[in-house]
């Protein structure tokens, strides 16, 4: 998630550079000119376009992080997914590192799910995240623990990344 954020904040300055270099030069070229006829209307100009530019983004972002399952997945975890693992371990999530299947997979139901990974200490304790698509985003549908039995769930032996490490 905070990947994400850096990357449209990257897009956002790339994107906003040209229309402020734009208004700075009128603001320049109308001094040297002694021309100001013009000026007031390239400059709302370019910050109308500088606003459309900020909606846009912002509106690309939101759309990014509703309809990517791994950010809906991490932003689950952040906003309640940690409350529930706390409550099931017994212990405060400070000391975990928490991991997100590289994999996603889809079911016969139309749902999707992910697995994620607590670890401390060298012991890992596991989640199955199952997201369905509710109109044009994906929402949390269950979070259940995996517990005993880990030859049912071929996948946790796949590749994790990190999504929090140690605080």
């Amino acid at each position: 998630m905070k990947d994400t954020i850096i990357v449209f904040v990257g897009i956002g300055i790339l994107s906003l550079l040209p229309l402020f270099f734009y208004g700075a030069r009128c603001v320049i070229k109308s001094k040297s000119e002694k021309g100001y006829k013009y000026l007031y209307y390239r400059l709302a100009a370019a910050g109308l376009g500088s606003v459309a530019v900020v909606v846009l983004l912002f509106s690309v972002y939101n759309y990014t992080i509703n309809n990517q399952v791994p950010l809906v997945a991490e932003r689950f975890f952040e906003k309640e997914g940690y409350r529930q693992m706390e409550e099931f371990l017994g212990d405060s999530i400070d000391g975990y590192t928490v991991y997100l299947s590289e994999n996603i997979y889809e079911n016969q139901d139309g749902t999707v799910t992910m697995f994620a990974q607590f670890e401390k200490n060298g012991e890992s304790t596991y989640t199955v995240i199952d997201m369905k698509q509710e109109g044009n985003r994906w929402e949390v549908v269950s979070n259940q623990i995996i517990s005993g039995d880990d030859e049912k769930y071929p996948e946790i032996k796949k590749r994790f990344y990190l999504i929090k490490s140690k605080s």
